[in-house]
């Protein structure tokens, strides 16, 4: 999930060629769009539009880790495992 969101720092850094993160395109979008008086391009609309994608991605994993998480809180309070919070 945080690779999504923030990209392949290690790749990045090593001078790898890596795909741009959701963050990536979202602050360059607000970068380019930020006082554009020429308006809104095709390639702007594109890079909302893997933005969006990319978010319902995330969005959906996040939520299975939730899933999983909740189904691992509750084996452990059942099996009396202490110290487990709502």
């Amino acid at each position: 999930c945080a690779m999504i969101l923030w990209g392949d720092g290690v790749r990045s850094s090593r001078e790898f060629e890596v795909e741009p993160s959701l963050n990536d395109r979202l602050s360059m979008l607000e970068y380019k769009l930020y006082e554009n008086r020429s308006g809104v391009s095709n390639t702007h609309k594109r890079n909302k539009e893997i933005v969006s994608e990319e978010h319902e991605l995330l969005k959906k994993k996040v939520e299975g880790i939730l899933i999983r998480i909740a189904a691992i809180k509750n084996t452990l309070k059942q099996a009396g495992v202490p110290y487990i919070t709502e």
